[in-house]
């Protein structure tokens, strides 16, 4: 549900008129208004009450799953059933919206976010919730993440190699002020997450890879 705060210091989408309705519709109605020629079918389920098969079945018809959640048990189940049908894209802010980080997993190319964030189980996850932070720096990651998911698109629709980018890196780490990383000032840096050995999701030999080189 959209509350209050979520319509403040220009953080979400959500406008105040918006407050005690449901996030999908609130985004619904934003994005139809906006974008005319949209077609938006929203969901009002939570992650983990959508069953296995009909999650699968979702992720079929996309190019591209975002995935915001803030829950780590919903993120792996996100990554384990889905990781061997579609890419994945897993945003992140980081405390005070100092910096924050994308996790991109392709099917069989990519090390799974399991193995990308190193961890065995959700309790290995940290998540933040009511985090305070500017709203530029919260846009500044969204709209990197946003050029990562229309250049996934692209490549498949048009079969072109995405050039933006090193794909052999999955892992962007968004800096929105000098820090050790990124020690000149707000900057992208990639990395490449490897695959553990006899990892379930991500071990098993590529059949298709979804994204071209």
């Amino acid at each position: 549900m959209v509350d209050v705060k979520h319509t403040r210091g220009g953080r979400t989408i959500y406008e105040a008129a918006q407050a005690h309705e449901r996030k999908v519709y609130a985004a619904k109605y934003k994005i139809d208004r906006d974008y005319p020629n949209s077609h938006v079918h929203p969901y009002p389920y939570n992650v983990m009450d959508i069953s296995d098969g009909d999650l699968r079945r979702l992720a079929r018809k996309a190019a591209i799953v975002i995935n915001a959640i803030d829950d780590g048990q919903a993120m792996l189940r996100v990554n384990d059933l889905l990781y061997s049908i579609v890419e994945v894209l897993y945003v992140a802010l980081h405390a005070g919206a100092d910096s924050g980080h994308a996790i991109l997993t392709v099917p069989y190319a990519s090390a799974c976010l399991r193995c990308s964030l190193g961890i065995s189980s959700a309790a290995d996850i940290h998540t933040l919730h009511a985090e305070p932070g500017a709203g530029a720096d919260i846009r500044s990651v969204a709209n990197h993440c946003t050029t990562i998911a229309l250049d996934i698109m692209l490549s498949k629709v048009t079969s072109q190699p995405i050039e933006r980018w090193d794909i052999s890196k999955n892992v962007f780490y968004f800096a929105n002020r000098r820090e050790q990383l990124s020690p000149d000032g707000p900057g992208v840096h990639l990395q490449r997450a490897e695959k553990r050995s006899g990892c379930a999701i991500c071990s098993a030999s590529p059949s298709n890879i979804l994204l071209r080189s």
